[in-house]
């Protein structure tokens, strides 16, 4: 039996009142065995009969990897039963442990927990939270304990926020403990020493010090916009209302977001100050949010740039977007179609000479600099394509506009390829009778188009 010899910086979580806890903590400070230590000594002490508890990683493996051998070794001797095709222990008076992956969280609906432990909440869909955990909670009163290491301004930094300004010492407050290892002493300094000289500086302030700004390994645009913000490109650049025209750029969600950016061109620079993201959202409701904007704002609307796929039909209405915005009155544009890599690299190019509005834009740009390849648990290393997750809508708005904005006023700031320059040239709006005559079609039988 492996007795559990708790660290000082974690005796204050398992004596804590308040009924949620967030840990933020530097790599290797001991969290996950902390809390695993912490289900095991509640579900040992509750009151309440057939009591449940979990343990929830974003991946089924990876939690049995990290926390499933902990889970047997600390509690040898109490357990009644192991069962490692559920990875769940039984304690005396029927009180379960399971270990859980957000990958299946649905497996989870229609359980109750008396309490859980949620293991990089960043890396997980937030209404797994909303939808499944949370709910499971109620009718027991169950408590949670968030934990992770930083990776950018995602789900994990909102909850670190609440936690941070939430109350304390009162069961419906929060309990907060941020580790950083300059501060915690559990790591010798010659190892920190030697982890700097070998990590970038993003890396280690981010693993190490807890840092939710720096830029995320995998980011696309990360250090892009960080020298966007050392540079004073990013902070007051707010609507300058009718003084030039707006021109907003689209990607368009059919079951999930849609995301639209705001631009002026100013001096022959994008100056983009707002963002606007809706859910599920048909394309008259999304126009009308645009009308009001316009009259919150007194704009001018210049150009709407649109994604390829706005040709194509919907199945629901019958019309394409082109078609159903065309009908509202608002003559739109395709940007070019090229691969996600050429749209990146003309967004990157785009950037340097950009500007934003740190508050109107605030949502959309941390989207960006969350943006990143996909990564491939098995290998070990990033995948040649993006990580489709919500910030993915904001990056793939902005990448047309960036061709857009290249069309119209960049002949030399975004190569596009010649072979995937439209032709005809876009037109000042579109008419489907005009993009139909564009259209090579067979010759019929007697020698006339079809």
């Amino acid at each position: 039996m492996t007795k559990y010899v708790e660290r000082s910086h974690f005796a204050p979580l398992h004596s804590r009142v308040e009924r949620w806890a967030l840990i933020v903590a530097h790599r290797r400070a001991g969290k996950t065995v902390a809390c695993i230590n912490e289900l095991i000594g509640r579900a040992l002490h509750t009151p309440k009969s057939n009591a449940r508890f979990a343990y929830l990683a974003p991946y089924r493996e990876q939690a049995k990897r990290v926390a499933w051998d902990y889970l047997l070794r600390y509690s040898e001797g109490m357990r009644v039963h192991a069962s490692i095709a559920d990875l769940t222990i039984t304690l005396h008076g029927d009180k379960k442990i399971s270990i859980h992956g957000a990958d299946n969280a649905d497996n989870l609906r229609g359980q109750y927990f008396d309490g859980i432990v949620i293991d990089e909440p960043g890396n997980m869909k937030p209404s797994e939270f909303t939808e499944i955990i949370r709910p499971a909670l109620s009718d027991r009163e169950g408590w949670a304990v968030f934990i992770g290491t930083p990776n950018g301004k995602n789900e994990f930094w909102d909850y670190n926020e609440l936690a941070r300004k939430a109350p304390k010492g009162i069961y419906d407050g929060w309990f907060y403990l941020n580790l950083k290892a300059s501060q915690s002493g559990i790591l010798p300094q010659k190892e920190l020493d030697d982890a700097a000289t070998i990590m970038s500086e993003d890396e280690y302030a981010q693993e190490y010090e807890n840092d939710f700004g720096a830029a995320i390994r995998g980011s696309y645009y990360g250090n892009e916009l960080k020298r966007s913000e050392a540079e004073g490109r990013i902070g007051d650049f707010p609507c300058l209302g009718a003084e030039l025209l707006t021109h907003t750029c689209w990607d368009l969600g059919y079951t999930d977001d849609t995301a639209i950016w705001f631009f002026h061109v100013q001096q022959n620079r994008p100056r983009f100050f707002d963002y606007l993201e809706v859910t599920q959202h048909s394309i008259p409701e999304i126009v009308t949010l645009l009308h009001e904007k316009r009259d919150f704002y007194g704009l001018r609307y210049g150009q709407y740039y649109l994604p390829h796929d706005a040709r194509a039909k919907s199945l629901q209405t019958g019309r394409s977007i082109m078609e159903q915005m065309l009908a509202l009155g608002v003559r739109a544009r395709i940007s070019p179609e090229m691969s996600v890599q050429d749209g990146v690299q003309a967004v990157r190019k785009m950037l340097p000479i950009a500007d934003f509005d740190a508050a109107g834009c605030d949502k959309g740009l941390e989207h960006l600099r969350q943006y990143q390849r996909e990564w491939d648990e098995a290998r070990q290393v990033f995948r040649p394509r993006p990580l489709h997750d919500k910030t993915s809508h904001a990056a793939d708005s902005i990448r047309i506009g960036a061709l857009g904005y290249q069309e119209d006023y960049g002949p030399a700031k975004v190569y596009i390829p010649e072979k995937l320059r439209p032709k005809p040239k876009i037109s000042d709006g579109v008419q489907l009778n005009k993009l139909w005559d564009t259209v090579k079609r067979p010759v019929g039988r007697w020698g006339t188009r079809i």
